[in-house]
């Protein structure tokens, strides 16, 4: 990373060599994948009749996340209000209820989850498996993660 000095000695630019824009991309990948991780690990409390509130928003966000960060190639916002925009109108109408009713219970709070959000979540999830599946990995990152393993050997 480079960063130009004005006249007063302010940073006043910051160029992004190609190398770290490759390792920032490698580093939304990386997170896309993580989320993902989370929502298959959840996707079992979907088949349930019913489940916590709380584990649906946990859910709902990590899916939102993982979309947002593929679709914009960049870090995910943590509110689920900004993530929300990526929901189709019906399911946003039930999940901003629902998130009213999770302000108004306990976060043992018990839900059937609607079939038009559980379908919604795994419709979404199975695509963002396919195209995160289809991101290739660079050579950089191989390096990076090669270096890393003989770091923590030694």
């Amino acid at each position: 990373m480079e960063f130009i000095l004005d006249q007063s000695n302010q940073i006043s630019n910051i160029v992004v060599s190609d190398i770290e824009e490759d390792d920032i991309r490698q580093q939304v990948i990386q997170s896309i994948k993580r989320y993902i991780g989370i929502v298959r690990s959840k996707v079992e409390d979907l088949q349930r009749e019913t489940m916590k509130l709380k584990s649906l928003f946990y859910i709902l966000r990590s899916l939102l996340a993982a979309d947002w960060s593929m679709t914009n190639r960049d870090y995910a916002p943590m509110t689920l209000a900004e993530l929300s925009i990526l929901l189709p109108d019906d399911v946003k109408d039930e999940v901003m209820q629902l998130q009213k009713l999770k302000s108004q219970v306990d976060e043992g709070f018990v839900y059937s989850c609607s079939a038009i959000i559980r379908s919604y979540i795994e419709t979404k999830l199975i695509h963002l498996e396919h195209q995160v599946g289809r991101v290739p990995v660079s050579v950089s990152d191989k390096e990076g993660l090669e270096k890393y393993f003989k770091t923590i050997l030694r």
